[in-house]
Protein backbone atom coordinates (compact mmCIF):
# COMPACT_ATOMS: atom_id res chain seq x y z
CA UNK A 1 0.00 0.00 0.00
CA UNK A 2 1.23 3.43 -0.90
CA UNK A 3 0.26 5.16 2.35
CA UNK A 4 2.82 7.48 3.93
CA UNK A 5 2.99 8.97 7.41
CA UNK A 6 3.54 12.70 7.00
CA UNK A 7 2.53 13.86 10.48
CA UNK A 8 5.99 15.34 11.05
CA UNK A 9 5.96 17.09 7.69
CA UNK A 10 2.62 18.79 8.41
CA UNK A 11 4.13 20.35 11.53
CA UNK A 12 7.28 21.44 9.65
CA UNK A 13 7.84 24.91 8.21
CA UNK A 14 6.73 25.77 4.68
CA UNK A 15 9.23 24.55 2.07
CA UNK A 16 10.30 21.40 3.95
CA UNK A 17 10.96 18.43 1.65
CA UNK A 18 10.96 14.69 2.45
CA UNK A 19 12.35 12.36 -0.24
CA UNK A 20 12.01 8.61 -0.73
CA UNK A 21 13.03 5.93 -3.21
CA UNK A 22 10.05 3.61 -3.54
CA UNK A 23 9.96 0.00 -4.69
CA UNK A 24 6.71 -1.75 -3.92
CA UNK A 25 4.61 -4.55 -5.36
CA UNK A 26 1.04 -3.32 -5.62
CA UNK A 27 -2.19 -4.56 -7.14
CA UNK A 28 -4.42 -2.12 -8.96
CA UNK A 29 -7.89 -2.34 -7.40
CA UNK A 30 -10.32 -2.30 -10.32
CA UNK A 31 -11.27 -5.48 -12.19
CA UNK A 32 -10.34 -4.04 -15.60
CA UNK A 33 -7.02 -2.57 -14.42
CA UNK A 34 -3.84 -4.04 -15.87
CA UNK A 35 -1.89 -6.61 -13.86
CA UNK A 36 1.44 -5.31 -12.58
CA UNK A 37 3.99 -8.10 -12.95
CA UNK A 38 6.78 -6.69 -10.77
CA UNK A 39 7.26 -4.01 -8.11
CA UNK A 40 6.82 -0.42 -9.24
CA UNK A 41 9.77 1.90 -8.73
CA UNK A 42 9.84 5.69 -8.44
CA UNK A 43 11.30 8.65 -6.60
CA UNK A 44 8.91 10.49 -4.29
CA UNK A 45 9.13 13.94 -2.75
CA UNK A 46 6.68 15.51 -0.34
CA UNK A 47 6.90 19.30 -0.28
CA UNK A 48 5.17 21.19 2.55
CA UNK A 49 3.34 24.32 1.41
CA UNK A 50 1.02 26.62 3.37
CA UNK A 51 -2.30 24.73 3.07
CA UNK A 52 -1.16 21.64 1.25
CA UNK A 53 1.51 19.02 0.75
CA UNK A 54 2.63 18.42 -2.82
CA UNK A 55 3.45 14.83 -3.76
CA UNK A 56 5.93 14.80 -6.65
CA UNK A 57 6.58 11.43 -8.30
CA UNK A 58 9.37 11.02 -10.85
CA UNK A 59 10.79 8.17 -12.92
CA UNK A 60 7.95 5.77 -12.20
CA UNK A 61 8.53 2.42 -13.88
CA UNK A 62 6.06 -0.46 -13.93
CA UNK A 63 5.70 -3.66 -15.93
CA UNK A 64 2.15 -4.49 -16.95
CA UNK A 65 0.62 -7.58 -18.43
CA UNK A 66 -1.27 -6.60 -21.57
CA UNK A 67 -3.24 -8.29 -24.34
CA UNK A 68 -2.26 -7.47 -27.93
CA UNK A 69 -5.14 -5.83 -29.80
CA UNK A 70 -4.19 -7.61 -33.05
CA UNK A 71 -3.24 -11.21 -32.15
CA UNK A 72 -4.69 -11.42 -28.61
CA UNK A 73 -1.55 -12.89 -27.00
CA UNK A 74 -0.64 -11.79 -23.49
CA UNK A 75 2.67 -10.00 -23.13
CA UNK A 76 4.49 -7.82 -20.60
CA UNK A 77 5.46 -4.26 -21.44
CA UNK A 78 6.87 -1.33 -19.49
CA UNK A 79 4.82 1.69 -18.48
CA UNK A 80 6.91 4.77 -17.69
CA UNK A 81 5.79 8.00 -16.05
CA UNK A 82 8.50 10.66 -16.12
CA UNK A 83 6.80 13.01 -13.65
CA UNK A 84 3.49 13.49 -11.86
CA UNK A 85 2.35 15.82 -9.14
CA UNK A 86 -0.70 16.18 -6.90
CA UNK A 87 -1.60 18.59 -4.15
CA UNK A 88 -3.02 17.10 -0.96
CA UNK A 89 -4.94 19.60 1.14
CA UNK A 90 -4.08 20.04 4.81
CA UNK A 91 -6.95 22.51 5.21
CA UNK A 92 -9.42 23.23 2.44
CA UNK A 93 -8.96 26.79 1.21
CA UNK A 94 -11.65 29.40 1.83
CA UNK A 95 -14.34 29.85 -0.78
CA UNK A 96 -16.04 27.56 -3.27
CA UNK A 97 -15.18 23.93 -2.46
CA UNK A 98 -17.04 22.59 -5.50
CA UNK A 99 -13.97 23.21 -7.68
CA UNK A 100 -11.61 21.33 -5.37
CA UNK A 101 -10.96 17.62 -5.84
CA UNK A 102 -11.55 16.36 -2.30
CA UNK A 103 -10.11 12.92 -3.13
CA UNK A 104 -6.69 14.46 -2.50
CA UNK A 105 -7.01 15.32 1.14
CA UNK A 106 -4.64 14.37 3.91
CA UNK A 107 -5.97 11.98 6.53
CA UNK A 108 -5.44 14.49 9.35
CA UNK A 109 -6.60 12.10 12.05
CA UNK A 110 -3.70 9.72 11.30
CA UNK A 111 -1.36 12.18 9.53
CA UNK A 112 -1.18 10.08 6.35
CA UNK A 113 -1.29 10.51 2.59
CA UNK A 114 -2.67 7.69 0.43
CA UNK A 115 -0.97 7.69 -3.00
CA UNK A 116 -2.75 4.58 -4.32
CA UNK A 117 -5.32 6.49 -6.41
CA UNK A 118 -2.71 8.90 -7.78
CA UNK A 119 -0.35 6.10 -8.86
CA UNK A 120 -3.23 4.08 -10.38
CA UNK A 121 -4.36 7.10 -12.41
CA UNK A 122 -0.84 7.80 -13.67
CA UNK A 123 -0.26 4.19 -14.74
CA UNK A 124 -3.60 4.13 -16.59
CA UNK A 125 -2.91 7.50 -18.25
CA UNK A 126 0.43 6.23 -19.55
CA UNK A 127 -0.88 2.82 -20.56
CA UNK A 128 -0.77 2.41 -24.36
CA UNK A 129 -4.22 3.06 -25.84
CA UNK A 130 -3.78 0.18 -28.31
CA UNK A 131 -1.41 -2.41 -26.80
CA UNK A 132 0.58 -4.28 -29.45
CA UNK A 133 3.02 -7.13 -28.84
CA UNK A 134 5.15 -5.57 -31.63
CA UNK A 135 4.71 -2.92 -34.30
CA UNK A 136 5.01 -5.63 -36.95
CA UNK A 137 2.25 -7.83 -35.46
CA UNK A 138 0.09 -9.21 -38.29
CA UNK A 139 -2.82 -10.12 -36.03
CA UNK A 140 -5.41 -12.83 -36.63
CA UNK A 141 -7.08 -13.80 -39.90
CA UNK A 142 -10.53 -12.23 -39.77
CA UNK A 143 -12.05 -15.30 -41.45
CA UNK A 144 -10.46 -18.37 -39.80
CA UNK A 145 -8.70 -16.90 -36.73
CA UNK A 146 -5.19 -18.15 -37.57
CA UNK A 147 -2.40 -16.22 -35.86
CA UNK A 148 -0.72 -14.70 -38.92
CA UNK A 149 2.51 -14.14 -36.94
CA UNK A 150 2.97 -17.93 -36.66
CA UNK A 151 1.59 -19.18 -39.98
CA UNK A 152 -0.34 -18.11 -43.04
CA UNK A 153 -3.79 -19.30 -44.01
CA UNK A 154 -5.53 -20.17 -47.28
CA UNK A 155 -8.44 -17.77 -46.80
CA UNK A 156 -9.28 -15.45 -49.67
CA UNK A 157 -8.02 -11.98 -48.92
CA UNK A 158 -10.56 -9.18 -49.36
CA UNK A 159 -9.99 -7.04 -52.42
CA UNK A 160 -8.47 -3.69 -51.53
CA UNK A 161 -9.81 -0.82 -53.58
CA UNK A 162 -7.74 2.23 -54.32
CA UNK A 163 -10.82 4.44 -54.43
CA UNK A 164 -11.09 7.03 -51.72
CA UNK A 165 -13.77 6.39 -49.08
CA UNK A 166 -14.96 9.93 -49.87
CA UNK A 167 -15.40 9.30 -53.61
CA UNK A 168 -19.20 8.99 -53.23
CA UNK A 169 -19.35 12.57 -52.00
CA UNK A 170 -18.47 13.91 -55.46
CA UNK A 171 -22.04 13.28 -56.62
CA UNK A 172 -23.36 15.10 -53.53
CA UNK A 173 -21.46 18.35 -54.15
CA UNK A 174 -23.78 21.14 -55.22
Amino acid sequence: MLIYDIGGLIASPQGTIDSFDVEELITLPEQDDPLLTEPIRFQLEFIKLRDEVTAHVSNLAASCEMRCNRCLITFTAPVVVSTAERQFWIHLPEGNHAEIDTSYQIDRKHGRIDLNQMIREEILLHFPPIPLCSESCKGLCDQCGTDLNKSSCACAKPEVTKESPFAGLKSQVI
